[in-house]
C-alpha cells in the first residue's frame, strides 16, 4: 500500500491558505485506469516487464490522496456495449487517412492492416489493468464499462464526505463520429449526488463578483467532471438542454450540463472562451499559455499529462499546474515537488 501525499514541514516560502480550487494543487494520474500496466508489446500482448506506470488501482490512488482520475471513454459500440474504458489507437488511424478527417472505427480498419488484437475492438479494453495476473493492481473493477468505474468512484467518495474535491477527466479518445454526449452527462448525474456543475460556479461567481472559484474547504466532498479530448464532441456539451439534475433529496436549482470541458493547444478559439480547465501536454510549449491570464493568475484550473516523463517542460520548470497528472504519482522527487508548493490540501 501506498502512502498517503501529505503536506511536507519545513518550507521557509510557502503560501498560506486556504486556498481556492484553482489556487491548490492536487495529485493527478495520467490514464489513471492504466495502474501498473501501461505499455503493449508488439504482438498486442501485456507484459509486467515493459509497464510505463505505476499507479495502483483507482480506489489505492484515492486512498493515497491522488484528487484527479483520468478515463478515456469510447462508445464505438454502443448499442452493445455503452460506454467503455480503453487507451484506443486513434494515432494510428489518423496517420492513415486525411489529416484531420473524421472516421469511424470501421474505417480505420479498413486503412490499418497491423492493428494488434488489442485494438480490433476500437481501443476498448486497451491498456485497462484489471489486476492478476498481468498485474497485482486490486480492486479494479473486472469490466471495461464505465459505469463499474464511476461507481467505483462514486462508492469511494460516499464512504469519505470530507474528502478534498475530486475531479474526474472523462477523454474522449480519437474522433469518434457523433459521440453521444447527451447520455454520459445523464449517466454522471445518475451515478453521482455530490456533483459540483458548472451551473454551481456560475452561482458562485454571481454571488462574488468575481472570476474565482470557492475555496478548497468549501469543495470537500464534491466531485467534478471535465470532457477532454474530442473537439466537436466538446462543443457539442454546450448544445445540450438545460435539464435540472436529481441531488437525492430533489431536484438541484441548477440545470445545464453537470460536466464542464477543457481547452487545449489548437482548439477553436470560442472553447477558450467558454471553457474553465486548460491542458496540455507535457512537451508542450510554455509559451502557448503566457498569454492566457487567468492560468497565471491561478483563476483556471490547469492539468498538465504525462507531468512526470523524461523531458517534460514543466516538470521543475516553473509554477506546479493544479493538476500535474503523473504516471508514477508515487515517486519522491513527484511528492516533494508537491509538498514544496505549499498548495497541497488535506486530502480527507
Amino acid at each position: 500500500m501506498h502512502i498517503v501525499l501529505l503536506n511536507a514541514l519545513g518550507f521557509s516560502s510557502i503560501p498560506t491558505g486556504p486556498f481556492t480550487y484553482s489556487e491548490a494543487v492536487f495529485a493527478a494520474t495520467h490514464n489513471s485506469y492504466s495502474g501498473d500496466l501501461d505499455t503493449e508489446t508488439a504482438a498486442g500482448v501485456f507484459s509486467p516487464g515493459t509497464t510505463s506506470g505505476k499507479r495502483g488501482g483507482i480506489i489505492e490512488q484515492l486512498d493515497a490522496g491522488v484528487r484527479f482520475v483520468e478515463l478515456d471513454v469510447f462508445a464505438h459500440n454502443f448499442d452493445t456495449a455503452g460506454y467503455t474504458v480503453g487507451h484506443g489507437y486513434a494515432g494510428a488511424c489518423d496517420g492513415a487517412l486525411a489529416p484531420g478527417a473524421a472516421y469511424t472505427f470501421a474505417q480505420c480498419k479498413a486503412a490499418l492492416s497491423n492493428l494488434s488484437p488489442c485494438a480490433l475492438d476500437g481501443g476498448t479494453g486497451c491498456e485497462v489493468d484489471h489486476g492478476k495476473p498481468e498485474t497485482d493492481t486490486v480492486n479494479n473493477p473486472s469490466s471495461d464499462v464505465l459505469v463499474d468505474w464511476l461507481r467505483q468512484i462514486s462508492s469511494w467518495s460516499n464512504v469519505h464526505p470530507t474528502h478534498s474535491p475530486i475531479t474526474v477527466g472523462l477523454d474522449i479518445t480519437g474522433r469518434q463520429h457523433t459521440f453521444p454526449i447527451a447520455g454520459l452527462d445523464a449517466m454522471v448525474r445518475t451515478e453521482f449526488l455530490n456533483i459540483f456543475t458548472p451551473a454551481e460556479l456560475a452561482a458562485h461567481r454571481e454571488v462574488q463578483g468575481d472570476a474565482g472559484w470557492p475555496l478548497v474547504d468549501h469543495m470537500r466532498g464534491k466531485v467534478l467532471f471535465v470532457l477532454t479530448g474530442d473537439i466537436s464532441t466538446r462543443v457539442a456539451l454546450y448544445d445540450l438542454e438545460d435539464v435540472p439534475y436529481n441531488t437525492g433529496s430533489g431536484l438541484s436549482n441548477f440545470s445545464g450540463a453537470v460536466i464542464f470541458s477543457e481547452y487545449s493547444p489548437g482548439d477553436p478559439e470560442a472553447l477558450k472562451e467558454a471553457n474553465h480547465f486548460f491542458a496540455a501536454s507535457s512537451t508542450t510549449s510554455q509559451d502557448d499559455y503566457e498569454h492566457i491570464e487567468c492560468i497565471k493568475l491561478r483563476m483556471c484550473p490547469f492539468r498538465v499529462y504525462r507531468y512526470d516523463l523524461v523531458g517534460s517542460v514543466y516538470a521543475g520548470g516553473g509554477p506546479t499546474p493544479t493538476f500535474p497528472a503523473a504516471d508514477y504519482p508515487y515517486a519522491p522527487d513527484y511528492n516533494a515537488e508537491l509538498a514544496a508548493t505549499g498548495r497541497l490540501p488535506a486530502a480527507v
